[in-house]
């Protein structure tokens, strides 16, 4: 037997309206590039930025990564002065 939705029958079922709210503008967008994200095929140079390393692997890498730091004033300073004093002393000097 179907319903009546009339004045005094049985009420109508309750549609969702979150599609009709005003989402903030960070939920549209984050929404949006979600979507995007799904429909495109993005190249392997670029999806490399969309996952990130946990703690310990990134605490390695930085590790790693402070070896081969460009040396900064006062370090090159202090090489600049053992070459001289080595100089001085008739040693050979090495330059890179």
């Amino acid at each position: 037997m179907p319903k009546f939705f009339g004045i005094g029958n049985a009420l109508p079922v309750r549609t969702p309206l979150n599609r009709y709210v005003k989402w903030p503008k960070y939920v549209r967008l984050q929404r949006q590039r979600r979507v995007l994200q799904k429909r495109l095929k993005v190249p392997p140079a670029i999806n490399q930025f969309n996952n990130t390393l946990d703690k310990n692997l990134a605490t390695n890498l930085f590790k790693l990564l402070m070896k081969y730091r460009p040396e900064d004033a006062s370090q090159k300073k202090e090489r600049l002065a053992g070459m001289a004093e080595a100089e001085a002393a008739g040693e050979g000097v090495e330059s890179k």
